[in-house]
Parts: C-alpha cells; structure tokens; sequence
C-alpha cells in the first residue's frame, strides 16, 4: 500500500476543515454592515445556489445586485487651518453678506421710487399713493352762450389716488424681464376744479428688459441699460362740458321751427335737445390714450456697507390723444428727457433701517396737431420742466423683504391740464397755443413692499 504524499495529506485536511466549518458559517447569516464582497457573494448563491441560499441565508433582504457598489469615503472633517465658507443670508440663494444680486461691497441697494435701478433680481412690488395737487392762479377760458369766450381764475385742487404694482423676472444673472401697472383715480378737491377739471380714471402698462452691461465687484460699480414700453388709457368726465352741450341746446332752439328741441330743453331731457343723437354722457366725457416706448442707462456705485447712490439718464417718445365728443380730437407727439441721483443709506445688519434722498429732472417738449374747435393750430409747441424731490426710510431687516415709507414734492409746469380744459369746454386758447400756466405743486406719500425670490 502506497503512502499518501505530504501534499495530498494537507488538501485533503483543508478540504475536511472547509466542508465542516461552511454549514455552520451558514447557520449564521452575517449581522450588521455588510462589506461589498459581503453582498457580492450572497448575490453569487442566490443566483445560482437558490435552494442553498433560502436555507441558510433566507432571514436576510434579497441582494439588490450581483454586484454592490464599493461604500463612499466619508468626508474630512474640517480643521481650523480650512477657510470658513462665506456666511449665506437666510431667504437668499447663492447671497453673501458682501455679495448679491442687488449687493456690492457689503451695501444693499434700495429700488428708488423715481427713477429705475440697475439691478437684475426676481421681484413682486406692490404700492399705494396718495398726491396733492395745488395750483394757485389758474387762468381758464370757456365760450358762453352768447358765443363770448371769458376766463375765469380760480385755484385747481385736485386728490389722486395711485395703486401701484409690479414684477421682475431675473433670466440669469445678466437679464430680466418686467412689468409695471399704474392705476390712478383723480377727483377735484373743490368747487371749481370739480366742475372745469372733473375726475377720472385710468392705468398704465409699462413692460421692460433690463440688460446688466457691466459689473465690478471690487469697486462696487454696476451699469444697466432698460427698455421699456408705455401704455396708457382713460376716462375722465368734464361736467364742464355739459355746459358746453347745453349752450349748444340753447343755440339750436333758433334752428328747430316745429319747437320740439324747446319742448325737451323745457322737459329737461338734453339728449333730446341736443338731437342727432348726442347725449350729456358724451358731452362730458373726455378719452385719453398714450402709447410709446425709451431707454435709461443705469450707473449705481458702492461707497462702502453703509453708503450707496444711483444715477440714471433716459428719454421716452410717445403719441398722446385727447378725444371728445364735442370738440373732436387733440393730438400730441411728446419727446421727454430726465436724469435722477438717488444716494441712500443702509445700516443693516448694524440696525435694520434704511434712508434714501431722491432728485429728478424732466423736460417734456410736445408738439399739437391742429384743431380749429379748441383753437390750437397745427404744430403748436410747448415745453415743460419738472422737478421732483422725495425721501423716505426703509426697514432692511432682511434681504428677502424692502418695505418702505416715502414722500416727496413736485413742482410741476403741467400744460396738459390747460388742453384737457380747452378741449372739454371747446374753449379758445390765446393764439392758438396753449395756455401757460402758473407751476403746480404736488405732495405725496407712498407705502410700498418689495418681495424678492
């Protein structure tokens, strides 16, 4: 009988160790983490060793794969020789405290409320003013019964209640896109401004792009350039003008043999005597519609976290036309241009309050098309020069939210009062221009909230 070599001796033992040790490694399935060679290998017996496997490994989860995905290396921990990350403030994405959409140098920039900004920021905008308008010494002329035009001075008073909304969509960090509304309501504040100027309503539409051509964040300078376009409506009623209908009742008596005009003015029915089909309604009502579209280059400048102001330049073109039913239309090509400078100052975090000091110019050249009814002959020109004041105070608690509390002064040459006057009373104006008059003062105060996503 040969002897077993030493070789086969020791894989015989090995093989006899193996086939004693497996059933009772397999009586214990493996507890807690399993290493990738773990799952491989339970993966390898499920597969092909089914009935194997539902013996000694059926208490454990079914493998998701033959092969597990090697465990991720877990993070560093920082030490204090790593850089800090800059602080994030709260309701802001990707905002530092030196650095952001409307940030520079660590100053937050409020949006002025007579001028545009030169910020590109996702924003919703929601505002209520209240206006004053005082003008002392107005001069205004109207046609009597007789034929007689006379004028009559008195003091236009007028309450203008503005409600104001708006957004801004930011594309990117270069471009956004916008929209403006303004709703304004308008009434006399005394006798005689109620019956010659009336009231109305009406809106503006005023979409806008916003480009940022330049920014530099280390001297705290950024450019925008801004388009917008302007579109405007409204109706005002002029009892003036029913004067005016009623002078035209009274003149059209003599035309009228059969007397029935004369039976209706004495009925007091002035539809009727007005005949071919006019009313009082449309005797005094008096429709404006404004259209156009300008630019405005933006300059805002980071004096540090504390101080900040913007400047802006821009010009607007519009058509403008007045229309009634008694006087017929009155057009106007109107080219205006106006620069701001608006500083302000902005405490925050330090304290959560904020300042602002506005100033704007405006020249406002329009040229009229004629029309003999008023008496303002064709290529008739004006031009008028505004200027407007206004501060206010800001809590800037937080980046996300601009609440504000503001009011200003206007002292205005408002020469398309006269021609809304001229063409509701069908009145004359001297030399076929329109009437200058003495400058308007106008006081307001302004609520207004800025949201930004």
């Amino acid at each position: 009988m040969r002897r077993p070599s030493p070789t086969a001796a020791l894989a015989s033992l090995a093989l006899a160790f193996v086939l004693s040790a497996a059933p009772a490694a397999a009586q214990a399935p493996p507890s807690g983490p399993q290493t990738a060679g773990d799952q491989a290998a339970l993966a390898y017996y499920a597969q092909h060793y089914p009935a194997y496997y539902q013996r000694y490994y059926g208490s454990l989860a079914p493998p998701s794969s033959p092969i597990a995905p090697p465990p991720l290396p877990s993070p560093r921990p920082l030490t204090e020789d790593d850089p800090a990350p800059p602080p994030r403030e709260a309701g802001m994405a990707d905002e530092t405290a030196d650095q952001g959409a409307r940030t520079l140098r660590g100053h937050t920039f409020h949006y002025p409320r007579l001028m545009d900004s030169a910020f590109v920021a996702t924003n919703l905008y929601a505002g209520t003013a209240v206006e004053l308008y005082h003008q002392p010494g107005v001069s205004s002329t109207y046609e009597t019964a007789s034929g007689v035009t006379q004028a009559k001075e008195y003091d236009r008073d007028l309450v203008f209640l503005r409600l104001l909304y708006g957004f801004d969509y930011a594309l990117g960090e270069q471009v956004a896109i916008g929209l403006d509304a303004d709703y304004l309501a308008e009434v006399g504040a005394n006798g005689d401004s109620l019956l010659l100027r009336g009231g109305q309503t009406g809106f503006l539409f005023r979409p806008n792009l916003t480009v940022r051509v330049y920014r530099d964040a280390d001297s705290g300078t950024q450019l925008a350039l801004i388009g917008h376009g302007s579109f405007g409506a409204g109706i005002r009623a002029v009892p003036q003008g029913m004067l005016a209908a009623l002078s035209d009742a009274i003149d059209s008596i003599a035309d009228d043999p059969s007397g029935a005009r004369s039976q209706c003015l004495a009925a007091g029915d002035l539809d009727c005597a007005l005949g071919d089909g006019a009313s009082v309604g449309d005797a005094t009502k008096l429709t404006r519609r404004r259209y156009g579209g300008g630019g405005t280059a933006v300059w805002a400048q980071a004096m540090g976290r504390v101080l900040g102001f913007q400047v802006a330049l821009g010009a607007e073109g519009a058509r403008e036309n007045i229309s009634t039913a008694l006087a017929g239309d009155v057009g106007a090509t109107q080219v205006a241009a106006h620069a701001g400078f608006a500083p302000a100052l902005n405490f925050a975090p330090s304290f959560p309050l904020g300042l602002t000091l506005e100033y704007r110019v405006e020249l406002n050249h329009s040229r009229y098309s004629g029309n003999a009814t008023v008496g303002i002959r064709d290529g008739a020109q004006t031009l008028g020069v505004n200027h407007r004041l206004g501060g206010g105070a800001y809590y800037t608690g937080r980046r996300d939210l601009l609440l504000g509390w503001t009011a200003g002064v206007a002292f205005l040459q408002d020469v398309d009062s006269s021609v809304i006057e001229a063409a509701a009373s069908r009145a004359t104006t001297l030399g076929g221009e329109p009437m200058e008059q003495p400058r308007a003062i106008v006081g307001s105060a302004q609520f207004e909230m800025r949201y930004f996503f």
